[in-house]
């Protein structure tokens, strides 16, 4: 099974499956810390012809992701813009995004 990458609105509903370069899937997972998954992203897709990504410009900050693999179901929060490259002839966003607990750092508590 490869890894399936869902983007997801604050609060997690489903957006739609991510077409990510499946090569550069990292998840560091943690008994006592944050797991943490990077990926990255292709502005353009080439099938029959060079397609723009649908979703490219909707993974940004602060969006949500659901990782389904062979090990794990979780829930990410991408908690920083993703740095973008480019070649000249591709670009690409290097997407880093912490376990959905790492969100209470933006949380405010009311009395």
């Amino acid at each position: 099974m490869k890894n399936e990458i869902y983007l997801c609105k604050p609060g997690g509903k489903i957006i739609s499956a991510l077409e990510i370069d499946e090569e550069t899937v990292a998840l560091t997972e943690s008994v006592s810390d944050l797991w943490e998954l990077s990926f990255d992203i292709h502005r353009y897709l080439y099938r029959d012809k060079l397609e723009e990504n649908p979703y490219y410009d909707s993974v940004s900050e602060m969006m949500e992701l659901y990782l389904f693999s062979e090990s794990c179901v979780a829930r990410f929060v991408i908690d920083s813009e993703p740095s973008v490259s480019t070649d000249g002839t591709a670009e690409v966003k290097r997407v880093s995004a912490h376990s959905i607990e790492s969100e209470l750092q933006y949380r405010f508590l009311e009395d």
